[in-house]
C-alpha cells in the first residue's frame, strides 16, 4: 500500500489467519482509506475468521450472491504452566472483544452482542444471512448466466472445454 494513491477493490477469498496478521491488515486499510484514497471490500468466495473482520475495512463490502462469511471466537493454541494456559484464555478474551466491536461498529449492536454471536461457534452467512446482519452493504451477482441470445452458448456445459487438455 505504501506507493499507492487512489480507491481500491479489495477482493477477498480467505479463510482467515493469525489474529494479530489480520489486525494489521484491517488497520492498513482503513488508515489509506482516511488518508489516500476510498476502499471498497469484495468478498468473492470465502470470508472467514480474520479475512471476515479484514473485509470490514472497506467504506463498503459487496458479498458476491455465492459467497460466505463466517465468524468466531478468537483461537489459538498454548503449551505450558496452568498460569500460562490461564494468560493465553485471557488474550483471546481480549482480542475477541476488539473483533467484536469491529463488527459492531459495521452491523451495529454492541460489541457484547457480537461476541455472543462469535461464542456460538462458527456461524456462517450466506450473501443474504450477511445483509440482514448488516456486515455488508451489498450483495454481487458472480453466478454465471447463459446468454439466451447466443445460438453458440447453452449453459454451463460450454464454461470449460476440456479439450483442451486433449492429446494431439
Amino acid at each position: 500500500l505504501a506507493g499507492l494513491e487512489g480507491p481500491i477493490d479489495l477482493h477477498i477469498n480467505s479463510g482467515g489467519g493469525s489474529i494479530f496478521e489480520g489486525a494489521a491488515i484491517y488497520n492498513a486499510f482503513v488508515n489509506y482509506d482516511k488518508n489516500r484514497g476510498e476502499v471498497h471490500s469484495f468478498i468473492d468466495g470465502l470470508a472467514a475468521s480474520a479475512a471476515s473482520f479484514i473485509a470490514l475495512a472497506g467504506r463498503s463490502v459487496t458479498q458476491e450472491a455465492t459467497a460466505s462469511m463466517m465468524v468466531h471466537d478468537g483461537q489459538g493454541g498454548a503449551v505450558g504452566t496452568a498460569d500460562m494456559l490461564r494468560d493465553t484464555a485471557d488474550l483471546l478474551d481480549m482480542l475477541s472483544n476488539t473483533i467484536a466491536a469491529i463488527y459492531a461498529r459495521k452491523a451495529g449492536g454492541t460489541a457484547e452482542e457480537w461476541r455472543e454471536v462469535m461464542q456460538d461457534g462458527d456461524t456462517w452467512y450466506t450473501a443474504s444471512a450477511a445483509m440482514d446482519a448488516k456486515l455488508i452493504d451489498k450483495i454481487g451477482n458472480a453466478a454465471p448466466t447463459p446468454d439466451d441470445d447466443d445460438p453458440d452458448t447453452d449453459g454451463a456445459s460450454n464454461l470449460l472445454d476440456l479439450n483442451l487438455f486433449a492429446p494431439d
